[in-house]
């Protein structure tokens, strides 16, 4: 790959496939709703629309025109932390393309009837999505509360109602500013088109505006884990599951996105196979990595009938605590090949190494991608390292866990004994002990998948329950005091068990279980 930063502050991202019969073209900038003021949500969303009202002096009509006439069509998305134009084209028409991303960075000065015109495409997009709950948005404000981040992409219609045309000239000018305007080509790109390329864009001006961090939310890595319920009169509930990936933590997002996969990307996925074949919990269960800026999250979908929601939680978590302890080699060998010798397949297909260099740009800020050693990258991860990254990822205290749906009588606390892996052993009978102690409730110290629905019910769950051959008094809260022993899918496991409260010396004999 080639990269300038030209005299115009504008970066120069060239990836060349040979051969390839189509150029990729993209331009972005890193902004988007994480970055905006409370008050004005929605503005980046917002000023993507303008660029389509008006663009320099072409009309929304002639930009159409224009547009089709070399057979191609200008793509545009705002993300939390990126809006991004794209467009591709046959090779001899990348001098007319790049016409169009320069007009991006160099326009202005919209005036306040196409302000209005646009504004209300807006208000139109945001009362179809508010006419119906999305767990995507809830999720994201659950999780990220206390930072922007967590701010809709799209705003409300309060914010969109309070956005001058002021404002939006004003951004226009601060997203593209030197240095943070970056122009990727990809595909078909020959001596002559880089040329061309150059002496597009080594003139415009632009102004110079200081960098702007996103805040992490401060109990990020540190949940208890969160969770929400969000009752409606659904028979079927909507579960996401989410864990924070902390990249500070000698983590790469490259590892993550092959766990992921091995988790729930795919048919053969661990999740697919466990919770929707075997168990025949849900339909359709995945797992997903979502980058934001530099907070990513994998997260865990799926929808389940209402009596099947601890029990299916439970199995999930059960799943995620098995691959800290190992990972099937058969899981590894099923994946690897889509993270090796296929991505060879995107040397066809110019779009998508276009946006990949996008994300891995704003991730890293790291201006040497190569395929090449992406694939690499991909080609060293262990199963022992994938372990590695279990442990570091599920853990409580990254976990957040939205559920929408029939929650009447589901609890919050019923949710954190099983995330907690806090599962109770109810009315253990303990013989010589007095009256007080009879009946002391001993808790597994690794969870059990809720087979049982009722945690004071242990028949459908049947442990072999085998006491310490000598407990006396005084006991200690979190003592360990035993092991159990229960099957789950033809798996067997073994676990510690701890009391589950003091018990003082005067209180309890030696007794024996």
């Amino acid at each position: 790959m080639y990269y300038e930063q030209l005299t115009s502050g504008v970066n120069i991202f060239l990836y060349p496939i040979r051969p390839s019969h189509s150029i990729a073209i993209s331009l972005y900038t890193r902004y988007g709703s994480a970055f905006e003021e409370r008050q004005s949500i929605g503005i980046t969303h917002l000023l993507e629309h303008m660029f389509f009202r008006r663009l320099g002096k072409m009309t929304q009509g002639e930009l159409y025109q224009s547009m089709e006439e070399i057979g191609g069509t200008l793509n545009a998305v705002t993300y939390k932390s990126m809006i991004r134009f794209s467009m591709k084209v046959r090779p001899q028409y990348l001098e007319k393309c790049l016409q169009f991303f320069k007009e991006i960075v160099v326009c202005d000065g919209w005036s306040q009837s196409e302000l209005e015109s646009e504004r209300k495409i807006v208000l139109n997009e945001l009362n179809e999505k508010n006419s119906y709950m999305d767990i995507d948005r809830i999720f994201d404000e659950f999780s990220f509360k206390g930072s922007p981040i967590a701010y809709p992409t799209i705003g409300t219609v309060e914010s969109i109602m309070n956005i001058t045309i002021e404002d939006i000239n004003a951004l226009k000018k601060t997203l593209f500013s030197v240095g943070d305007v970056n122009l990727v080509v990809a595909g078909k790109v020959e001596d002559e088109s880089k040329d061309i390329i150059i002496d597009t864009f080594k003139n415009v001006n632009l102004d110079s505006h200081p960098k702007i961090e996103i805040p992490k939310p401060l109990h990020m890595y540190k949940r208890k884990p969160d969770i929400k319920l969000i009752d409606t009169s659904w028979e079927f509930v909507d579960i996401k599951i989410g864990f924070d990936v902390n990249l500070e933590d000698n983590i790469r997002e490259y590892e993550v996105k092959f766990l992921n996969s091995i988790l729930g990307g795919g048919i053969g996925s661990i999740l697919q196979r466990e919770i929707r074949e075997k168990l025949g919990l849900s339909s359709n269960i995945y797992s997903e990595f979502v980058i934001l800026d530099n907070l990513v999250q994998l997260r865990i979908n799926f929808s389940v009938d209402k009596a099947d929601i601890y029990r299916s939680i439970s199995a999930v978590i059960t799943i995620i605590n098995n691959m800290k302890q190992g990972i099937e080699k058969r899981f590894y060998d099923s994946n690897i090949i889509f993270f090796t010798d296929n991505l060879w397949f995107n040397l066809e297909n110019p779009e998508w190494i276009n946006e990949d260099i996008c994300w891995h740009n704003t991730l890293y800020s790291d201006n040497t991608y190569s395929l090449k050693n992406k694939i690499k990258n991909y080609s060293e991860i262990t199963l022992q390292s994938l372990v590695e990254l279990s442990k570091k990822i599920f853990e409580p205290n990254n976990t957040t866990i939205v559920i929408m749906g029939n929650t009447k009588k589901i609890t919050i606390k019923e949710i954190k004994n099983i995330v907690n892996k806090n599962d109770i052993i109810k009315q253990i009978e303990v013989k010589n002990a007095s009256k007080e102690t009879k009946n002391l409730d001993l808790l597994i110290k690794d969870s059990i998948p809720a087979l049982i629905k009722n945690s004071d019910s242990n028949e459908q769950f049947n442990p072999e329950i085998t006491l310490n051959d000598k407990i006396s008094a005084p006991i200690d809260e979190n003592e360990v005091l035993g092991k159990v022993k229960y099957e789950i899918n033809g798996i067997e496991y073994t676990s510690d068990l701890i009391a589950s409260h003091n018990v003082e010396k005067s209180k309890l004999l030696n007794y024996i279980f």
